[in-house]
């Protein structure tokens, strides 16, 4: 049986609103509410990306809940039962989203080509403006007809050319976001298409480092930035960022500033001045791989995040995948970096995603990372434009109740290496950050990173 248009909208929306599956994948493929002809279904559908976005649930009774609180829910009463009474198997709904995206693009189509042969009419604009303008909103089109974008060869190469000839003249290559670290920043910046990963073992200060970039990217840059957490609560990533803004320790902020007034006042003479930051958190202890890529398309095109940070690959759940695909664990990690790192491309963001390294990394001495430590873990390696690991030597010395110091036998206490093993467009190394957790505080050690051993034969020194 053909389907109408009314009839085929309201399969859509009544699917997403059912079923958590077809929920994922509606945001992940509509990311604009007018792909809808029906106003009723405009207000539902923005309604489901509205609470999705603030982490709510969407379900039958949360979004007409929410409905009614928003006021919106006058008219639709009629129009809500019929929708909900449509639901579409997962296989034929992705059918359905395909063929409501063709209708809204045939409707793109005609109103673009009824406004030219106006103005072409009206002799309103000239014939080479008439056409740029044609070409700008079919390229518009195309961009979002699934991910579709083919260029010449030769437009690339004039890309490189024009490349080329600023780092000739001294400027930088425009391919990347400054990282906030003049040392670090030579070699590592946040490029679109890349897939950066940040691993270590427990206590190492993973998410205090993600942190400190995220603050480097939305506080001071301005840039906008999303941070999706499986392991600490919003309110958590915002009293380490306000810590680290503020140089004051997350505890004091936690515990309302008990002992510590000076803080307080400096606390609360800020947050107007850091409430218009570009940074947008998602907290979710349940998510899979295609909840996980249905939030990134939407920092990408919605909030137009140019990076997005993943804390961390290990608390997706991979249980569907397995049981779906009959893989392993490792098998099934490898299939969400693949995912991230086509969606990255896709998107042109640069996504990182956080690693817990296994306790093998200890059976070494000393237990600094190094890239087989990743060979476990599905092809996170392979996988990865970039791979970032943390080690803090001070944190073993202090288990042995040793002090810690380098092959040149300075001090290293409260010293975080941050080495670039990987890094498939530039240097690798490594780098000293004076290191303050308590504020998720890190800093280049400008003294430590003039001359630094070798990697490769470094490690702490015991000093009793």
């Amino acid at each position: 049986m053909m389907l109408s248009e009314e009839q085929l909208e309201n399969f859509v929306i009544g699917s997403m609103i059912n079923e958590h599956s077809c929920l994922s994948i509606g945001l992940e493929l509509i990311y604009d509410a007018v792909a809808f002809r029906s106003k009723s279904n405009q207000i539902i559908f923005a309604t489901m990306m509205d609470m999705n976005m603030k982490s709510k649930p969407v379900d039958v009774f949360s979004v007409r809940k929410e409905l009614q609180l928003q006021s919106k829910w006058e008219g639709l009463q009629s129009h809500w039962e019929d929708v909900i009474d449509h639901t579409s198997e997962i296989q034929v709904f992705e059918h359905h989203v395909g063929m409501l995206l063709d209708e809204y693009r045939l409707r793109v189509i005609q109103s673009v080509t009824d406004s030219l042969t106006l103005k072409v009419k009206e002799r309103s604009a000239s014939p080479s403006d008439l056409i740029n303008q044609a070409i700008n909103q079919f390229e518009q089109l195309m961009a979002s007809d699934r991910g579709i974008h083919i260029v010449s060869a030769g437009k690339v190469m004039n890309e490189v050319k024009d490349d080329i000839v600023r780092m000739m003249h001294g400027h930088q290559k425009e391919d990347g976001l400054y990282c906030g670290f003049i040392e670090f920043g030579k070699d590592f910046s946040f490029s679109p298409g890349d897939l950066t990963v940040l691993a270590a073992r427990p206590s190492m200060g993973k998410s205090a480092f993600m942190i400190q970039l995220a603050k480097n990217l939305s506080v001071d840059q301005g840039v906008p930035t999303g941070l999706i957490s499986l392991e600490m609560t919003q309110k958590e990533n915002i009293y380490r960022l306000m810590s680290n803004v503020l140089k004051i320790n997350s505890r004091d902020i936690q515990k309302g500033f008990e002992y510590n007034r000076k803080d307080s006042d400096r606390f609360f003479g800020s947050i107007v001045q850091y409430q218009s930051m570009p940074l947008y958190l998602n907290e979710d202890y349940d998510i899979d791989m295609v909840s996980l890529k249905a939030k990134i398309v939407y920092f990408s095109r919605v909030l137009k995040c140019k990076v997005v940070f993943i804390d961390h690959l290990g608390l997706i759940n991979m249980a569907k995948i397995m049981k779906e695909l009959r893989m392993s664990l490792n098998d099934a990690i490898g299939q969400v970096t693949r995912m991230l790192k086509t969606l990255a491309a896709k998107e042109k963001i640069a996504i990182v995603a956080l690693s817990q390294l296994s306790r093998k990394v200890e059976e070494r001495k000393p237990a600094r990372p190094v890239l087989s430590d990743l060979r476990d873990s599905g092809n996170i390696e392979a996988d990865a434009s970039r791979v970032i690991f943390l080690y803090r030597p001070e944190y073993y010395c202090k288990i042995e109740g040793v002090r810690a110091v380098d092959d040149l036998g300075r001090d290293i206490t409260n010293v975080t290496e941050v080495f670039l093993a990987k890094n498939r467009n530039g240097n690798t190394g490594f780098y000293y950050f004076e290191t303050k957790l308590s504020s998720s505080l890190y800093e280049e050690d400008n003294e430590l990173n003039k001359e630094k051993p070798k990697i490769s034969g470094s490690s702490p020194k015991i000093r009793r």
